[in-house]
């Protein structure tokens, strides 16, 4: 097995966007807004 490997020159997330990331509430709210976009696609017959 490979030896995993480092982005030193990557972007670190921010404190807000770490709190965003491990919100609860934030996550249900961007995955009702994913699944309406799904569903207008489907409906449009885009997919």
């Amino acid at each position: 097995m490979t030896e995993p490997r480092s982005f030193p020159d990557a972007m670190a997330p921010t404190q807000a966007q770490m709190r965003a990331r491990t919100n609860l509430f934030v996550q249900a709210w961007r995955f009702a807004v994913l699944n309406l976009k799904m569903m207008a696609m489907v409906r449009k017959g885009e997919h």
